[in-house]
């Protein structure tokens, strides 16, 4: 006979045995079990991954939810699957690109005992990513521009020594540590570049970090926040243009804040280049946290008579080359650009009159400068 308290969890579980003589008189023999639980519940099937990094805090979803990061499986002692509770949300993001979110999920057996999982997300996303081609350089069909400047030591800092060419060696001059807008008529100062070249150049500062072997060179990117002028200026830093058009910032030029309430644009300005304004408010696809601006994929802000970029092969665009006289007209490829690669014909290096950046000023910058001549942007720079 089965009997006992057992009701599914703990308690006791008998098996009571009656056995009968010839005589017919009885006899009874209970074995008892007593259910109680203390081992607590498990993950089983292997252990699934806890966490991951997530480059918009709203990749932050809930595991449990569809398409999120799978779940454990856990069983109590006898085997039975068990469901996690609610989740409770925690970590330590408050919102901006920085902390992390977690989702904890505790898993309870009927008698009480409990697994405890958790998810955490680690939010590092980057408030600005942005793409932009140079027509200089830009080497058609590859979808890439060349990085001769870099490859021949010229960048700001760099030692032209090092440079392959004999001709560099002999002739070019060195290029001083420092981002190159710290002068007229950019005048930023926000952050410097000083430690960026090689630790052979003179006047090398103590710590020198090389630049990566696909840099182009440096840009100036502003952020403007509710408007197109200069005085919406929101953010501004000097950056890196990789061959593949990505633009990456070095130093830090304070916390870019960003709020989805609100519409940003993103102005590109480069030594030589005609500079360029996003035509539309850039912040997206991580709403109010990250702006995403791509460039070479469509023309940018061009009002009526007046340019944006250059189609440089069908479907790519790129800044217009030969603006290489900036103080007086920022706005136009005009005149004084000619001008400015006339002064400089035959001199190598780092050259605001070497439009194509090909470390040395031949005909085929004016051959550039010919091709955009009278082009100005509709930008309000300055």
């Amino acid at each position: 006979t089965i009997g006992g308290t057992y009701a599914g969890c703990e308690g006791t579980y008998t098996y009571t045995y009656n056995y009968t003589d010839c005589s017919g008189l009885p006899f009874s023999w209970t074995y008892s079990y007593t259910i109680d639980q203390t081992t607590p519940p498990a993950e089983v099937g292997g252990p699934v991954p806890t966490s991951s990094t997530v480059g918009c805090p709203l990749d932050a979803v809930a595991p449990d939810l569809p398409g999120a990061p799978a779940m454990p499986v856990v069983q109590d002692i006898c085997g039975n699957v068990l469901t996690p509770s609610a989740p409770v949300q925690a970590g330590t993001w408050v919102g901006g690109c920085i902390g992390t979110i977690t989702f904890t999920y505790t898993y309870t057996s009927c008698a009480g005992l409990t697994y405890v999982w958790t998810y955490t997300y680690t939010v590092d996303c980057d408030p600005l990513t942005l793409k932009v081609f140079l027509e200089g350089p830009y080497n058609t069909g590859t979808n890439l521009m060349d990085n001769d400047l870099n490859d021949n030591h010229l960048l700001p800092g760099q030692d032209k020594l090092l440079s392959p060419d004999l001709a560099i060696q002999l002739a070019a001059p060195f290029t001083p540590f420092g981002q190159p807008y710290t002068a007229a008529p950019w005048n930023h100062f926000g952050n410097l570049g000083l430690n960026y070249g090689d630790p052979s150049a003179p006047f090398a500062p103590m710590v020198v970090i090389p630049y990566p072997l696909d840099v182009v060179d440096w840009v100036l990117v502003t952020v403007r926040k509710n408007g197109l002028l200069p005085v919406n200026n929101h953010w501004t830093c000097a950056g890196w243009v990789h061959q593949d058009g990505d633009v990456t910032f070095p130093e830090s030029c304070g916390t870019l804040s960003l709020n989805g309430a609100d519409n940003y644009y993103v102005m590109v300005q480069h030594r030589n280049h005609l500079g360029i304004l996003s035509p539309a408010p850039a912040l997206e696809p991580c709403s109010g946290y990250v702006i995403d601006w791509d460039f070479t994929m469509s023309n940018s802000y061009q009002p009526t008579f007046r340019f944006g970029q250059k189609m440089v092969e069908p479907g790519v665009w790129a800044m217009h080359a030969a603006n290489g006289e900036q103080i007086t007209s920022i706005s136009a490829i005009s005149s004084p650009d000619r001008t400015t690669w006339r002064l400089l014909q035959g001199v190598l290096g780092y050259s605001v009159g070497d439009y194509n950046m090909s470390a040395v000023v031949t005909p085929p910058d004016e051959t550039a400068w010919k091709n955009n001549q009278n082009k100005t942007s509709g930008v309000i720079f300055y």
